[in-house]
């Protein structure tokens, strides 16, 4: 007898690690490559870099909140980067080992789908949701088992957490704490997700009352005796699944009670705040087609379908799998196989909250955000595996039968293998030319011996290379501030204690143009596509020739244009139409003022931020010639701010005519100064 339960004990791992390894088969790939390439030292930019940063604000026990958002606010938690923070550390804080730890816990997500789809129908289902697995990552890829990029990262752990809810629809209350774990992990790095992990926690909850609803079952009569097994049966999963709750969700809490109201009132008013849809209901099925049969097409053509298939194709590919995916749901759930009717309901469930969710997308569907869709295909195929598996297991005793099968799961896990070594690339190569900008800042810096500098990014397309020189100044030690406009993205932690300190300014290769030519900023490094200049914050102050100027003339103004020479300068970020301001009604307004006396090398305005303004030179002959464009910033980035414009030609200049050209239709003077040199 012993000897038979020791040949079963043998065969049940033989099979677990069989299982274990037909999971892992897609990421040998990228192993092969992550041990070939090593974690090398490489600079991130933009995205991969504000990542990287939020990782080393969590060394620090400093992260409460998620990655960035484009709405200037941040994902609910920072379950990612203390995630990754063990992987990161091990590898000394280099950006790839971010990736690797995005790999690792794809690779986790993968084994532990895979074991969770055999406690849900037993080892021959579970080797068919491991190659539907490899297909999904391989042969229909939208994106890379190791990408750090945070829209993308939950994919994968929203898989697994399809196939958790499915076992706790099917009564495994064990694997509650877990289905939280996942689910808060991926609710916080990517709030897009919230609609369909909603979803899924209402299946969960729902799905078995329904059952018992279908199959006309009343509810399982319990004794004094049953009830106290099943009551002490469900204590250590609800004990250890508040635990979750509130160790996973203290950080943001925590957010609000330090930084009040905190970013999770700023996503609830985000959220709920009410605005028209801006996509109509054609638009929306489409694209959820599209992305629910994805993996559908993708398999079809593995097998010679068209390589472009029509928008017919996969309108009619999504249809069927939801018409599939009812008849699955009633016939399973009422009186045939329960796996089949929960993994069904599951994905119709999440077919809903796609729908959903695309609907209530604000600006452009960017591709990105609806990757995630592409799930409830390859859920939607689990459940059709399900139902050919429960078609096949009668004959699946002959010896024949269960050979082909096995082959032809080994034939395809080969093929994806094949396909994922084709197209992986673990992490991103090395920008040199970025690399060298930020070794550059940081020498400049630290030879200069200035006060601790305020960056700003001057133009706002070269923020990717502005973050990699935070990140390697940081990494460095080198002491710095952020403008508070950019800390959504960077990090409360380099909050400056007041704006009045030497800027470094970061812009693009236009700004390097015009930076040059002003005396009050000094050229730090430049690259083909950015450039970074020290400025002094109170050079205009300094230079600037006190008292009131003279008003020749105005046109299209409203209030006294006067204001526009009295001589006060209204703070940065005042509003627009304050009374220290006279109002500019349209591009063709403008006001006119005479020259000082004295030797003048530049212009000083106080303008509208945002707007363009054109300055133009009247000369002794009366002749008009343009001086130049500025468009002012301030650190709140609304109301009024400060921009010089230096020009030679101002020595033949009598007056100066100062008027917008172009912006939203909303225009204003505050002041308008001489700069001696």
């Amino acid at each position: 007898m012993e000897s038979l339960r020791a040949a079963v004990r043998r065969a049940w791992a033989a099979r677990a690690l069989w299982l274990a390894v037909a999971a892992a088969a897609p990421f040998a790939p990228g192993a092969c490559q992550f041990l070939h390439r090593g974690i090398a030292d490489v600079l991130f930019s933009g995205d991969g870099a504000a990542l990287e940063l939020g990782t080393l604000h969590a060394a620090h026990g400093t992260e409460l909140l998620g990655p960035y958002s484009r709405f200037h606010w941040n994902h609910p938690g920072p379950a990612f980067f203390y995630l990754a923070l063990p992987v990161y550390e091990a590898f000394h804080q280099r950006g790839p080992a971010i990736n690797l730890f995005a790999f690792l816990m794809n690779l986790g997500c993968a084994v532990a789908l895979v074991f969770s789809a055999r406690r849900i129908g037993g080892a021959a289902f579970a080797l068919a949701v491991a190659l539907l697995l490899a297909c999904y990552v391989s042969v229909a890829p939208q994106f890379q088992l190791s990408t750090e990029w945070n829209p993308l990262t939950p994919v994968l752990p929203l898989c697994l957490c399809s196939l958790l809810c499915a076992r706790l629809a099917l009564g495994d209350l064990r694997i509650a704490p877990a289905f939280l774990f996942v689910a808060s992990a991926i609710v916080q790095t990517h709030v897009g997700y919230v609609p369909v992990v909603a979803v899924l926690l209402v299946a969960a909850l729902t799905l078995p009352s329904m059952r018992r609803l279908l199959r006309r079952q009343a509810p399982p009569a319990t004794t004094a005796g049953t009830a106290g097994t099943v009551l002490r049966a469900a204590i250590g999963p609800a004990a250890l699944s508040l635990s979750v709750l509130v160790i996973v969700w203290l950080p943001p809490i925590v957010d609000c009670w330090i930084h009040p109201p905190g970013n999770l009132v700023f996503l609830w008013r985000f959220f709920t705040a009410r605005h028209a849809p801006e996509h109509d209901w054609p638009v929306v099925f489409e694209t959820v087609s599209r992305a629910v049969a994805h993996l559908p097409i993708a398999l079809a053509q593995a097998f010679g379908a068209p390589a472009d298939p029509s928008a017919a194709a996969f309108e009619w590919t999504a249809g069927g799998l939801t018409a599939c995916m009812v008849v699955a749901t009633v016939h399973g759930l009422a009186w045939g196989d329960a796996a089949l009717g929960v993994l069904a309901s599951v994905a119709l469930g999440e077919i809903v909250a796609s729908v959903l969710a695309v609907r209530a997308i604000q600006g452009e569907i960017f591709p990105y955000l609806v990757t995630w869709i592409s799930v409830v295909g390859f859920v939607a195929l689990v459940a059709v595996a399900r139902w050919a598996v429960v078609a096949v297991e009668p004959h699946a005793r002959r010896l024949f039968v269960r050979s082909s099968l096995v082959a032809a799961v080994l034939v395809g896990l080969s093929c994806c293998v094949r396909a994922e070594a084709a197209i992986v690339d673990v992490y991103r190569s090395p920008d040199a030319e970025v690399e060298r900008f930020a070794h550059e800042v940081r020498a400049y810096l630290t030879a200069a011996h200035e006060r601790t500098p305020l960056l700003r990014i001057a133009v706002h397309d070269t923020w990717p290379t502005a973050i990699a020189v935070v990140l390697y100044l940081f990494k460095t030690d080198v002491p710095f501030f952020v403008s508070r406009d950019w800390l959504f993205m960077m990090g409360r932690e380099f909050a400056p204690p007041d704006e009045d300190r030497p800027i470094l300014l970061i812009g693009d290769g236009s700004f390097c143009e015009v930076s040059k030519a002003r005396p009050d900023r000094r050229l730090v490094s430049a690259i083909a596509h950015a450039c970074a200049f020290l400025a002094e914050p109170k050079y205009i102050e300094e230079h600037r020739i006190a008292g009131a100027g003279t008003l020749l003339a105005s046109r299209g103004v409203r209030g006294d244009p006067g204001l526009a020479v009295d001589g006060v300068v209204p703070p940065d970020g005042e509003r627009w139409d304050s009374p220290l301001s006279v109002v500019l009604e349209s591009t063709q307004s403008f006001v006119e003022v005479a020259l000082p006396p004295s030797n003048v090398s530049g212009v000083a305005l106080s303008v509208d931020t945002g707007d363009v303004y054109g300055v133009r030179c009247r000369r002794d002959d009366g002749a008009v010639v343009d001086l130049g464009e500025v468009t002012a910033t301030s650190p709140t980035e609304v109301g009024v701010g400060t921009v010089p414009l230096y020009s030679e030609a101002l020595r033949s200049c009598r007056s100066v005519l100062v008027g917008p050209i172009r912006g939203d239709g909303y225009y204003s003077v505050g002041e308008i100064g001489f700069l001696r040199p």
